[in-house]
């Protein structure tokens, strides 16, 4: 077998965190919100909204889509999805709505 054929991307991460707000750890060092339980909330004197929320989500979604589409992937597997804070119907509709879409579309 080759190792084209056992070939596996992996990659270490998508973030919406900018690099320059790191310190030397690597750990970031601004202020700012990480789930859906924070909407609603005031970070750096902007109240987060749910449209923001959203927003960011599925840019995320959408990074993953343009990576595949680039490596001219026709399918891929999930090994994890977190969804920790979103309520049961809010994470089944969003889960509907997303995994359903072609890759290469």
């Amino acid at each position: 077998m080759s190792h084209l054929e056992t070939w596996r991307y992996s990659a270490k991460s998508i973030t919406k965190y900018n690099p320059k707000y790191r310190d030397e750890n690597g750990y970031y060092t601004k202020v700012d919100w990480i789930g859906y339980a924070q909407i609603d909330t005031v970070y750096e004197g902007n109240k987060l909204s749910y449209e923001d929320y959203l927003e960011v989500e599925n840019s995320y979604i959408e990074a993953v889509f343009l990576f595949l589409n680039h490596q001219h992937c026709s399918e891929a597997s999930l090994g994890k999805i977190e969804a920790m804070d979103l309520p049961r119907a809010e994470r089944d509709l969003i889960y509907t709505n997303t995994f359903k879409k072609p890759i290469n579309e």
